[in-house]
């Protein structure tokens, strides 16, 4: 607005100007410094304005950044979370709903109770809702309405990093990197001892199948190539190298080949994930009977059944 009145009365200064010289009250000398003098008298309250102008968008970018950094973002609530040294692995979900924006059907009233050291299938049809339910659980996705207690803690009152440090979620679409086995390893685990390494390396059976062991180089080609199989219990491998923490989740484990690679997940069940709680996702009717608790989602998200897997066994026509 100051910019349009200054230019306005720039302006008028040459349109009276222009008039006088028709008028003939003055000559076209007088007229041309009088509108060079408007002009230079205007040129400082133009710069005036302009410095104004920005001085106000420097203000209001500044108020922005002081409200972001006023934010309660992750590190300044980690004084506000509870101490998390290491989870029992008891959790109580009540009340469950969560949707997508736009979706018509989503996790609906989900209640259920995971004992610590149980093994938790978590089933039902493609688009139920299976993986949005371990991003739930993983605090992943925050969005939802209902309780989520972890060892009598309501998870939304924990800083995110501490309590996502406390649980190992393996995604389904873990990323495998262009370089050795080993470079992968402490890419998706931080600094671990070799030992563990070779330790999952082993109890997924890879030891047998790569001469070169963990210094294997692996990349595009390689993995376009490398059986799903393999993919998946060189994912497994990777994921399971370190097991401090006593919840583990597993997005899908072996898809695909579960029935002749169930061995190893029992395996896993007996041995090294003893005493973890393990929830897994998984319409797989063998790794399904490996758990001693199943979920099974409806189509629409809702809860059909939690209880023994041997319901569901029976509801599939297995024995």
């Amino acid at each position: 607005m100051g910019g349009g009145l200054i230019q306005a009365i720039g302006t008028a200064a040459i349109v009276t100007a222009v008039i006088s010289v028709m008028d003939g009250t003055t000559n076209a000398g007088a007229m041309l410094a009088t509108v060079i003098l408007v002009w230079k008298a205007l040129g400082p309250i133009m710069g005036i304005y302009n410095s104004l102008a920005k001085f106000k968008t420097i203000q209001s970018s500044t108020a922005q950044i002081n409200a972001l950094m006023s934010l309660d973002d992750d590190k300044s609530s980690i004084e506000k979370s509870p101490p998390i040294r290491q989870f029992d692995g008891q959790i109580s979900v009540n009340g469950l709903v969560h949707r997508y924006p736009g979706a018509a059907t989503g996790l609906t009233n989900l209640s259920f109770k995971i004992a610590p050291g149980s093994k938790v299938a978590i089933s039902g049809p493609a688009g139920s809702g299976k993986t949005t339910l371990l991003m739930l659980l993983t605090g992943l996705e925050p969005r939802y309405q209902g309780s989520i207690l972890l060892d009598g803690h309501n998870i939304k009152q924990f800083n995110s990093f501490r309590y996502r440090k406390g649980i190992n979620y393996i995604p389904f679409d873990l990323h495998l990197y262009e370089g050795s086995i080993e470079s992968n390893y402490i890419l998706h685990n931080g600094v671990i001892s070799r030992e563990q390494m070779s330790q999952s390396f082993a109890l997924l059976g890879l030891d047998k199948v790569f001469p070169e062991g963990l210094g294997t180089m692996i990349g595009a080609d390689f993995l376009a190539n490398l059986p799903s199989g393999l993919m998946q219990r060189l994912r497994l491998a990777i994921g399971l190298a370190d097991t401090s923490q006593n919840i583990i989740v597993i997005d899908e484990p072996l898809v695909g080949v579960e029935s002749e690679h169930v061995t190893y997940i029992n395996q896993l069940f007996a041995g090294t994930l003893r005493h973890k709680t393990v929830i897994f996702t998984t319409v797989d009717p063998a790794l399904i009977s490996s758990s001693t608790f199943c979920l099974l989602l409806e189509k629409d998200g809702s809860q059909k059944y939690f209880g023994a897997p041997d319901k569901v066994m029976n509801a599939m026509g297995q024995h």
